[in-house]
């Protein structure tokens, strides 16, 4: 445990940031890594962490097997943060024990560059209230924006209905679903006011989201881990979710599975088909004791326009930037990592 100053004791920077300059969506976009966004957290007593966030957060297991690291939100450097006047300063840098167990290049040099690994001390400017930092050193400015950890579940789970890239559309969708927080401004995109519905959407998706991490687990008694040696080691990992809590229960069989698949058939198929009578059908096919869904009306109604409307509602295409082919390019003075030598 890293020794915590007196001093350090009600950190003004208490809570979870998210980046929003261009860094890590500039990387993704090139190809260099997954889906991912950088993440500062920092405790009430001053104990931070930069962190790795996987956005769609669903390969946990698999990354974990095949090095990426065991968690969907992976700390990777930790030390104790000051804030001295105009300054930030970190003390006691250090690595994390789950960095140590990184084996993928790409994963250790993202982990290089975040902002705890790139420098001690750092000129800071709290903004928007308190809830948007900028930092600068003489060749990087950062900028995070705070955010509630659940909000940043429910926000991530909004694409997984629509089957779309996170490499394309993740930060646009970010822009307009934040457009009512000051504190995001910086993030560019096209800033455009969410719907009043979004919020029984993004509570769907996420119960949706949870169940499908669940399903998705690998188990050792599945027919493809018994032929792919990959998902076989997954198997048998032990992983964290951010998405899911420290509380989870793994399945550990392909039954448990389906039981949590139930209720992602049935809501899929209320939302598209509006038939209750089918939908419950074939929940207790996966599931025989399949009670229901869990989801109020209103976020049936909403999960229901989305999926309904989402090629012809000019709306619906608007919030999730459904007409974007690629990922944006980084704008000038918003991506940190200049004077960087990117891998190919």
């Amino acid at each position: 445990m890293l020794p915590v100053p007196a001093a350090a004791q009600t950190s003004p920077l208490s809570g979870l940031w998210i980046a929003i300059d261009d860094g890590f969506p500039a990387l993704v976009g090139a190809g260099i890594l997954v889906p991912t966004e950088e993440i500062l957290h920092v405790s009430p007593d001053g104990r931070a962490e930069s962190r790795l966030l996987s956005i769609n957060g669903f390969e946990t297991h698999y990354m974990c097997a095949t090095g990426w690291g065991c968690s969907d939100m992976l700390a990777v450097r930790e030390a104790v943060a000051e804030m001295n006047g105009g300054s930030l300063v970190f003390r006691n840098r250090q690595a994390t024990a789950e960095a140590g167990k990184i084996t993928q290049s790409l994963q250790s040099f993202a982990a290089g560059l975040t902002v705890i690994a790139s420098s001690p001390q750092w000129v800071a400017s709290f903004e928007a209230d308190g809830n948007r930092l900028r930092l600068e050193t003489a060749s990087q400015t950062r900028i995070f924006a705070r955010i509630d950890p659940e909000h940043l579940n429910r926000l991530r789970a909004a694409l997984q209905p629509l089957s779309v890239s996170y490499a394309v559309h993740w930060r646009c969708f970010l822009s307009n679903a934040t457009a009512n927080n000051a504190a995001f401004d910086p993030v560019g995109g096209p800033r455009r006011a969410p719907p009043g519905w979004l919020g029984d959407y993004t509570n769907t998706a996420l119960t949706l989201h949870r169940y499908e991490i669940l399903a998705s687990t690998p188990t050792q008694d599945d027919d493809m881990a018994k032929s792919m040696p990959e998902l076989a080691k997954a198997a048998t990992m032990q992983v964290t979710n951010s998405v899911l809590g420290a509380a989870v229960n793994w399945p550990k069989t392909v039954q448990d599975k389906l039981r949590y698949r139930a209720p992602v058939f049935a809501a899929y198929t209320i939302a598209k088909t509006g038939d209750d009578a089918i939908a419950l059908q074939g929940a207790r096919k996966l599931d025989p004791n399949f009670a229901g869904t869990g989801i109020s009306s209103g976020g049936m109604e909403a999960l229901a326009k989305v999926v309904r409307g989402y090629e012809t509602d000019s709306e619906i295409r608007n919030l999730f930037c459904l007409d974007l082919k690629d990922p944006p390019e980084p704008r000038a003075g918003f991506f940190p990592f200049r004077g960087v030598q990117l891998p190919k």
